[in-house]
C-alpha cells in the first residue's frame, strides 16, 4: 500500500477483494453494517450477493509466508519506537534488513524511514562501554566492602572486565587488596557496531533488523 506502481495496485485489489469478502461473510450476523459499509463498495446489496466460495488456485503458501515475515517485521520496527518513548510515524535514520524479503516498500512506508535490503548475516563488532555492579549480589556477599567493590568496577575498562569475565570471574584491585568476583555481581553493557557505527539489533525469526543510531 506504500508503494507505488504494479505493487501498490496489487495490494489495494486485494485489499478490495478482502474486504468485500468478509463483508459478504458477516452480512447474515452483521445487516445494517454490512449493507452500509457495502454501498461504498458497489452500488448493490450485500445480502443479494451469493456467499463467498475458496479458488483453490488463488492461494499461495510462499506469499503468504513473506507477507506474515513483513507484517512481523513491521510489528517489531513499531514496538522498537514505542519503547524508545518515539511517535509511530517518526522518522529513524536507516534500516537495514538481513532475510529473504525481496520488496521493503511496505516496511519503508509504515515505518516512515529508508530501509536497505541485505543477504547473508551482518558482521558485527561487539565493544564494552560499562560495567554496571550488581549492587543486591555484591551487598549480600561482601557487605562492608560491597560500596568500593561497586566503586572499583565503575572504573574499570570495561574491556578488561569483559575478557576477564569469560573465564567465569575477574581480579579487582580494592584498598590494596585483591578481590576476585564471579559474574553474577556485575553486568557489562555493550554496544553493538556495524561499519564502526553503533547500531540496535531485533530479531524476527530468521531475519535480523538492524537500525542505525
Amino acid at each position: 500500500l506504500y508503494g507505488e506502481g504494479e505493487g501498490k495496485q496489487a495490494a489495494q485489489h486485494t485489499l478490495y477483494i478482502t474486504i468485500e469478502t468478509l463483508l459478504r461473510l458477516f452480512a447474515p450476523f452483521m445487516p445494517y453494517f454490512t449493507e452500509e459499509v457495502y454501498s461504498h463498495l458497489k452500488q448493490e446489496s450485500v445480502h443479494l450477493q451469493a456467499w463467498p466460495e475458496v479458488n483453490e488456485s488463488l492461494i499461495d503458501s510462499d506469499a503468504e509466508a513473506m507477507g506474515e515475515l513483513i507484517k512481523e517485521i513491521t510489528g517489531a520496527i513499531r514496538r522498537y519506537k514505542s519503547e524508545h518513548g518515539m511517535a509511530l510515524n517518526a522518522p529513524l535514520k536507516e534500516i537495514e534488513i538481513y532475510s529473504s524479503i525481496t520488496d521493503a516498500s511496505d516496511i519503508a512506508g509504515a515505518a516512515n524511514t529508508p530501509v536497505r535490503l541485505k543477504t547473508g548475516t551482518p558482521d558485527f563488532e561487539i565493544v564494552p562501554t560499562q560495567v554496571k555492579p550488581n549492587m543486591k549480589v555484591l551487598g549480600k556477599t561482601y557487605r562492608s566492602k560491597a560500596k568500593p567493590i561497586a566503586e572499583a568496577l565503575s572504573n574499570a575498562d570495561p574491556k578488561t572486565i569483559m575478557e576477564q569475565a569469560e573465564s567465569g570471574s575477574v581480579t579487582l584491585s580494592v584498598d590494596g587488596e585483591d578481590v576476585a568476583l564471579d559474574t553474577s555481581g556485575f553486568t557489562v553493557e555493550k554496544d553493538r557496531l556495524l561499519k564502526g557505527k553503533a547500531v540496535d539489533v531485533l530479531e524476527v525469526g530468521s531475519a535480523v533488523i538492524v537500525i542505525m543510531r
